[in-house]
Order: structure tokens, then C-alpha cells, then sequence
């Protein structure tokens, strides 16, 4: 079974705590690019494939290179959101926020994600006291379950410490 992205950050994280951290960024995109993200990359693929053609055969310009620029805008938005998740295991900080707001839902209780309807998810708001970071979550993953209102989650920061990238897992309950 392949590791999840959480499993992964919580790996690299256990043998470096301090960044910079050595991280694989093929191993970051594969473990990052969900189902639906792939399913999003080969609809841009064959939107960028089918107006190609347009372009070639049909000469129809206009909606050929907007079938282009879209295709390549959806193949590139999966790859995009893994360099960041890449950036934030690189060089991020490991900090805890606590859960203050939390609606839970039980696995196949919701269609939000492929995973929340096998995992459920936990949605409100956490804080990080260090940083001064205020948010909104949503969390669907298997250990979400297991949060609690005052839980701490171990999460990962942006390298410029003003917003959560990836909740990497359950750090303490109260």
C-alpha cells in the first residue's frame, strides 16, 4: 500500500525536524495528485489534445487556443498545489493548532471528496497561538475522526509562517 501524503510529511518531518528538509519532489507529486486531480490533469490533456487539433486541421483559432490555454491551465493546477505542498515540507515549520470549532461527519455520510465519503471529515476552525494564524479547516483524513474540540493537530506552515499548508496528523487530544 502506498503511503498517504500525510504519512509522507509525518515521515520526512520525524527524520528532519528543522528545515531545510531533503525531500524527493516526484515522490511529493505522486503522493500529492489525488484521483480526482488526475481525472481534472487527463480532461486537460485531452481538452489541450482536442483543440490542437482544431487548430491544425479546422483553423479555428479563437476557440483553439482557448482550448489550449485551458487544457494546460487544468493539466498544471494539480502540479501547481504540489510544489507548494513540496515548498511547505522543504523549508516549512512544524507548529500544533488547536481546534476550537469542529463538525464532524461519519465516513459515507458525504460526497465533498472521494475521501471523505470512505473517511468522513472534521470541519471549523483552529488556531495556532505561535504564529498568530486564524482559519477555517477541512480535514478528511482517516485520523480526523479521532479529533476532538481543544485536540492538537501537528501541522506544517507555510515557509512564511502566515498560513497552514497540510495537517500532517493528531498531536494530542485533551
Amino acid at each position: 500500500m502506498t503511503q498517504t501524503l500525510e504519512e509522507y510529511a509525518q515521515e520526512i518531518v520525524h527524520i528532519e525536524a528543522f528545515p531545510p528538509r531533503q525531500v524527493s519532489l516526484a515522490q511529493t507529486v505522486k503522493r500529492s495528485i489525488a484521483f480526482s486531480e488526475s481525472a481534472l490533469m487527463l480532461f486537460g490533456l485531452a481538452a489541450f489534445g482536442a483543440s490542437l487539433l482544431e487548430v491544425c486541421v479546422e483553423q479555428k483559432y479563437i476557440l483553439g487556443i482557448a482550448g489550449i490555454a485551458a487544457g494546460t491551465l487544468l493539466l498544471l493546477l494539480p502540479l501547481l498545489s504540489s510544489l507548494q505542498v513540496f515548498r511547505a515540507l522543504r523549508y516549512g515549520v512544524v507548529a500544533e493548532a488547536e481546534i476550537y470549532e469542529l463538525q464532524k461527519v461519519r465516513p459515507g455520510h458525504s460526497r465533498k471528496t472521494f475521501r471523505s465519503y470512505k473517511n468522513g471529515y472534521i470541519e471549523g476552525r483552529w488556531r495556532v497561538r505561535e504564529a498568530a494564524i486564524d482559519e477555517p479547516y477541512f480535514v478528511d483524513d482517516a485520523w480526523a475522526q479521532d479529533a476532538t474540540l481543544g485536540s492538537r493537530v501537528a501541522v506544517l506552515l507555510h515557509p512564511n509562517g502566515k498560513r497552514i499548508v497540510l495537517p500532517i496528523g493528531l498531536a494530542r487530544r485533551p
